[in-house]
């Protein structure tokens, strides 16, 4: 496969540990840019586009989910809780091993309809939301990642001219290779011998860092 040179925006790129797309029942599309500051596909749903009047830059990446539409995990991992301030909207937060994902301008019940709380474990693929109009009557999952260090515990912009967030993370890479099938890049993936292990492991240490996210 062609590796593909995304540009950087001067914050590091998500770990490619993705096993299912977010929003089954949507069309694969991620959008991104090159370092020759070629945009491919929708300039406007990429990480690091213009936002209000240029404003503010985007800190996620927008993918195609319709009303309605099911929102699952990307990874196993554990509900950290939900925020809201995304377009009037809300947004699941889940500490994966190795990054936090967050499910954002989705439908502000999400989590209550899912059946899920803070704390609830999830595996890939388990449903966490559901698609919702923003106030525009415009549809999409807004997906954001960060480090598993400093998760965001509110909405958190990224004004232009000011240093991006801490713990952000660009997504283009993580979803890129999701979306083209790549096998994910972690430790679980390499034999099923030791995958128990891992993961007990990882789930321990999500534990861990989901009760100081919460205090």
């Amino acid at each position: 496969m062609t590796a593909i040179d995304l540009k950087n925006w001067g914050v590091p790129f998500a770990p490619s540990t993705g096993r299912v797309w977010p929003v089954p029942e949507a069309t694969k599309a991620v959008s991104y840019t090159l370092t020759t500051g070629k945009v491919v596909g929708n300039g406007a749903t990429c990480f690091h586009a213009s936002r209000e009047d240029s404003k503010r830059w985007h800190a996620g990446m927008d993918l195609p989910c319709f009303p309605g539409n099911r929102v699952v995990a990307m990874e196993d991992g554990i509900v950290m809780g939900m925020i809201s301030g995304f377009v009037k909207l809300g947004a699941v937060v889940v500490m994966h091993a190795q990054c936090v994902a967050v499910y954002a301008e989705i439908d502000l019940n999400s989590l209550t309809k899912a059946g899920l709380k803070p704390g609830s474990s999830v595996i890939a693929g388990q449903l966490i939301g559901f698609g919702a109009l923003n106030y525009e009557e415009n549809s999409m999952l807004h997906l954001e990642i960060w480090s598993k260090s400093n998760p965001p515990k509110f909405y958190t912009p990224w004004y232009v001219g000011s240093p991006a967030p801490v713990g952000l993370m660009d997504p283009s890479m993580y979803l890129l290779n999701l979306s083209l099938g790549v096998a994910p890049q972690t430790e679980s993936s390499v034999g099923s011998g030791s995958s128990k292990i891992i993961a007990t492991t990882a789930l321990a240490y999500v534990g861990y860092r989901l009760a100081r996210w919460l205090s």
